[in-house]
């Protein structure tokens, strides 16, 4: 069985991050991310987590995220706590076959209707 890795670390630059740390990881299956550190927009476009299964903000303060379908091609659970400046859940996740939850704690209004669309 794979063993798990969870980040929970304060970094300024998440880009940054990704390419030293997280390209680095045999298999990374739960990604964690707290502290009120991030800016604006988390981009992971050109990165894939091929075995990423659990992915979750808590209290982040950036405002959107920008990645592609093959970003998180395993990803089951989805959970953003505390954090108000997300404008919407990528519209994409609506064609995850994967995704099982959206645990969705203290959230803006257009958070809901991002997330129902998903569900649908």
């Amino acid at each position: 069985m794979a063993e798990e890795f969870v980040l929970n670390a304060e970094i300024e630059n998440m880009e940054e991050a990704l390419g030293i740390f997280l390209n680095d990881l045999p298999i990374l299956m739960v990604f964690g991310r707290e502290i009120n550190v991030m800016r604006y927009c988390w981009d992971v476009t050109y990165v894939m987590f091929s075995a990423l299964q659990n992915l979750s903000f808590n209290v982040v303060s950036m405002e959107e995220w920008n990645d592609s379908k093959a970003s998180f091609p395993m990803l089951e659970k989805l959970v953003l706590k505390y954090c108000q400046n997300f404008k919407e859940i990528p519209p994409w996740f609506v064609d995850m076959p994967t995704l099982q939850l959206i645990e969705l704690v203290n959230y803006r209004d257009s958070f809901v209707v991002s997330a129902l669309n998903i569900k649908k």
